[in-house]
């Protein structure tokens, strides 16, 4: 039985999340820290920015300075997150014998474990066969706007989304899974130029939460977050061992968040976007 390190639910900036996450990745990358699985939760509302959207023309900054929105880019791909009523998850290895080679089946590996989660809270859970194509007055900018194959879906509608970064045979991958979901709000920051009533509905079709299925409250990413381990450990025959960030993962994540403010990026977002 292979060992895991787990850094359960905590609640930073988005500074500081992604700062924690990418220091982490890179000792696994060299081998100086284990695998890890860490649960976590923001703040304030934040945008999270996929490594290669663009700014500008994805996310509505007058709304995010209006409304006291930070936004950070991560260093995963996919699409804009708005976090504010999520659980956040990152499973951080090496992509040694327990995943078989390519981005898809490390994904399909990690959905498994997050659908049993879900399916033992009750919520019926499925995969998207295949990723569905976005109606005319869908939101591109937005990460639930539509599922990409094996992502988790609960009576056809998107409930969590992940995406990943891979270097040095190590991946990261980051995932959302939707506590509560609010589709005017979503759809007025990520949309930079405007939005409509159609495109509101639209995404309001085509996502769902755990809040339509059971209570929920401010106990509920922690709980999640227990039964995301449980499943975690029955599905992959794994152990966790819990820990904090070692001194280097600590000394590098405050490094990684200092360089980029002293970039003078606004919002976590990199100078000269």
């Amino acid at each position: 039985m292979s060992s895991w390190r787990i850094i359960h639910y905590q609640v930073h900036s988005a500074f500081e999340n992604m700062a924690i996450d990418e220091a982490i990745f890179r000792e696994v990358q060299d081998r100086r820290s284990p695998p890890t699985i860490r649960f976590y939760g923001w703040r304030q509302p934040s945008i999270s920015l996929g490594y290669f959207q663009d700014l500008h023309s994805e996310v509505n900054l007058d709304a995010c300075r209006r409304l006291g929105i930070d936004v950070v880019r991560r260093p995963t791909g996919g699409k804009a997150v708005l976090h504010e009523g999520d659980l956040t998850y990152a499973v951080i290895a090496r992509q040694d014998g327990r995943f078989e080679p390519g981005i898809l089946q490390t994904y399909l590996a990690i959905s498994r474990c997050l659908g049993r989660a879900l399916r033992d809270w009750g919520i019926p859970v499925d995969y998207a066969e295949s990723g569905r194509p976005s109606p005319g007055a869908l939101l591109d900018a937005s990460c639930f706007a539509r599922p990409s194959r094996y992502e988790l879906l609960v009576n056809g509608r998107k409930i969590c989304g992940s995406a990943q970064a891979r270097s040095k045979d190590a991946f990261l991958q980051h995932g959302s899974m939707l506590i509560d979901f609010n589709a005017e709000r979503t759809v007025e920051l990520l949309c930079a130029s405007g939005y409509s009533a159609a495109q509101v509905r639209s995404l309001s079709d085509s996502v769902t939460c755990i809040r339509d299925y059971r209570p929920a409250g401010d106990e509920t990413p922690l709980v999640l977050s227990r039964c995301l381990e449980d499943a975690f450990i029955l599905e992959w025959g794994i152990s966790f061992t819990r820990s904090n960030l070692t001194d280097r993962e600590l000394t590098l994540a405050e490094r990684i968040g200092r360089d980029r403010r002293e970039n003078g990026a606004p919002s976590g977002i990199p100078a000269g976007e």
